[in-house]
């Protein structure tokens, strides 16, 4: 069985959240009548910040996906950032993305990042649009199982430093226009996650899920 590389402990650095009742979104599946695919979703709200989103996925017990979304939606005027990982068989991926939707253009801890980690080996992607709007020290790293550790301390450091810019940062209005913008091409021109939720939940509903579970701004 393939075990999560990391789970919603790592979000404990954040005390300051409420678990939210998502209603029909918690558990989802598919197909409905014998499930492949089991996902459990659960969203908090972050004083002074926005939510947080913490999206498990298993299939058949042979591949764990982990997604969690960091949208700053009151108007901190920091990054959105999200995390992916897989773990399969020996296979493992750790994505630490940060995405600049603030109106700020320097964020020397997060850029450092990068360096930092360099030793961690980097996964090739498939191209898509959003790569090239990522910010200087997101992590997109590979590895085995031998692995584990140092791509989990990877997640946890980077979180560490993304709560600094948090802990410092001030309120500016038009980060959530910017949010927002981000928001709609992710809809729009698709995310990681969008062909499995559109299987899952159909085009419509997938696109509320998006908007109100995954990164909602309201």
């Amino acid at each position: 069985m393939a075990k999560a590389l990391i789970d919603e402990s790592i979000l404990d650095i954040f005390s300051f959240k409420e678990e939210l009742d998502i209603k029909e979104y918690q558990y989802l599946k598919y197909p409905s009548f014998i499930p492949m695919m089991k996902m459990r979703i659960k969203q908090y709200r972050v004083d002074n910040f926005g939510y947080i989103m913490i999206m498990k996925t298993s299939m058949l017990n042979l591949m764990s996906l982990t997604t969690i979304s960091f949208t700053p939606s009151n108007g901190l005027n920091v990054p959105y950032l999200l995390i992916d990982t897989m773990s399969m068989g020996k296979k493992r991926l750790a994505y630490v993305e940060f995405y600049n939707t603030s109106t700020l253009d320097n964020f020397d801890n997060l850029y450092s990042l990068e360096d930092k980690y360099k030793i961690i080996t980097n996964h090739q992607e498939k191209e898509a649009w959003y790569l090239k709007e990522r910010m200087k020290g997101s992590l997109i790293k590979e590895g085995t199982k031998e692995d584990e550790s140092k791509l989990k301390e990877m997640i946890i450091d980077a979180l560490n430093e993304y709560k600094k810019v948090i802990t410092l940062a001030s309120k500016d209005i038009n980060s959530i226009n910017n949010l927002t913008k981000f928001q709609e091409k992710m809809i729009t021109l698709g995310n990681p996650s969008s062909n499995t939720l559109n299987k899952v939940l159909g085009e419509t509903k997938a696109k509320e899920f998006f908007k109100n579970i995954i990164m909602p701004i309201k």
